[in-house]
């Protein structure tokens, strides 16, 4: 079944950074223009090239079903440019979560691509923790390069690990 996931987003003012805050309680992440008062719960989107960028908030938005009726977990948000669209995942746990964040993932770019077959734009997706510290995101290592290829060749999406979305 196709969804109109851009029939949800907002424009976001050109800035160099903004934020996307999850409480991780059920409701739609938010979008930030400053973090000012928020200590905790969000990542950082660079826009240093001052793109015009949207902002879908994806998971507690829009309901995605699977084949036998249960709803689907899917990804916190997309952000997306008219070249590039961005799959984000937000998790806050200390211990094992990226096996579960890259299937929400997963699971929304499955239906991004029902919904979009024609679509253009390269896509890049985000598993974010906000309970952890991360080098930077485009550090490939032995560990990942594997997983990063697969994921790849998968789902013609970028993979990515780190708290700081690069559009």
């Amino acid at each position: 079944m196709r969804t109109d996931f851009f029939a949800h987003s907002k424009e976001v003012p050109v800035q160099d950074e903004f934020y996307i805050f999850d409480e991780q309680n059920q409701t739609p992440v938010k979008l930030l223009l400053d973090s000012h008062g928020i200590e905790h719960g969000y990542i950082v989107v660079n826009n240093d090239l001052h793109l015009s960028v949207g902002f879908i908030p994806v998971d507690n938005k829009i309901k995605f079903y699977r084949d036998d009726g249960t709803e689907d977990n899917v990804c916190d948000a997309l952000v997306f440019t008219d070249r590039r669209v961005t799959f984000i995942e937000i998790k806050d746990v200390k211990g094992r979560w990226k096996a579960v964040a890259k299937k929400q993932v997963e699971a929304t770019i499955a239906y991004y691509n029902l919904s979009y077959p024609e679509e253009k734009r390269r896509k890049q997706a985000y598993l974010c923790n906000v309970a952890k510290e991360f080098s930077p995101c485009g550090i490939v290592t032995a560990s990942n390069k594997e997983e990063k290829e697969t994921f790849f060749k998968k789902f013609r999406t970028r993979l990515f690990v780190g708290n700081i979305v690069f559009i």
